[in-house]
Parts: C-alpha cells; sequence; structure tokens
C-alpha cells in the first residue's frame, strides 16, 4: 500500500488510542444515558478511520469510495467550523485564532487527503477502477458521528 494509506491507518489508530487513555485517565463511567450515548458515538466516529483502514488492506471494492467519501466530509467539516467566528460562537480570544488556524490546516489536509485518493495512479493500480463499487448509505451515520464529535 502507498504512504499516504498508512499515514491514514496511523490518523485511526491515534483516534482510537486517544479515546482510550482519555477514558482510561477520567477514570470513570459515564452516570447518565446521555454521557453514555455521547461516549459510544464518539468511540464508534474513533473506530470509523480504524475500519476503513480494514476494509483498504482487504481491498473492498468499497474502500476507496468510502476513505474519499470520509476525507470530503472531515475537510468539509472543518471547513465549516471555520465560520463558527461569523456565528459568535467563539469569544475573541487567543483560543479564537488557534481554533480558526487548527480548522484551516485541517480542511486542506483533509482536502489533500481526497485528492490523493481520488488521482493517484497507485490507488488506481491497487483499486482499479472497474472494480470499485459506489453506496451512498453510509453518509448519513458518518455525518451524524462527525457531528457528535465535533
Amino acid at each position: 500500500m502507498p504512504g499516504p494509506v498508512w499515514l491514514f491507518g496511523a490518523y485511526g489508530v491515534f483516534r482510537m488510542w486517544s479515546w482510550l487513555l482519555a477514558r482510561i485517565v477520567s477514570g470513570s463511567l459515564p452516570t447518565t444515558w446521555t454521557t453514555a450515548a455521547l461516549d459510544l458515538g464518539t468511540l464508534l466516529a474513533a473506530l470509523l478511520p480504524v475500519s476503513l483502514l480494514g476494509l483498504l488492506l482487504k481491498r473492498s471494492a468499497y474502500a476507496v469510495q468510502l476513505v474519499s467519501l470520509y476525507a470530503g466530509l472531515k475537510g468539509a467539516a472543518h471547513f465549516i467550523a471555520l465560520f463558527r467566528l461569523v456565528f459568535g460562537r467563539f469569544p475573541e480570544t487567543p483560543d479564537m485564532v488557534s481554533s480558526v488556524l487548527v480548522n484551516g490546516v485541517m480542511c486542506a489536509l483533509w482536502f489533500g487527503v481526497l485528492r490523493y485518493f481520488e488521482r493517484s495512479e497507485d490507488i488506481a493500480r491497487l483499486f482499479p477502477v472497474e472494480e470499485r463499487r459506489r453506496t451512498w448509505w453510509p453518509v448519513v451515520p458518518m455525518i451524524a458521528l462527525m457531528l457528535v464529535c465535533m
């Protein structure tokens, strides 16, 4: 597999471990159903890139489309987060500047991943276009997980 695929996998493993370490450090179980549901959503969002890496490694016919969809949705979510200033979500503090910078960089990186999966010759060789399958129903759960975790 090409290097960017492994970089995507490292991102997924990092997300999973950061979720797990946060649960261990907090040392407490959720006390309400709402907290438990949010924790479950965060766990599923952390597992999503790891499962997409698994599809890539299995060379699933749906892998490239789902990873591209994930990268596009993440890029769009960070782009939309750039507009929090317009809606007065942040007070005018240094956090505002760092948030704009982080969301701007993440937006650019995710759109770079999307472009890579769409245009890469290595991906086209490993996943021939005629063998790829498309499905659009995963958009709904991916958007729901991203809304829970943003």
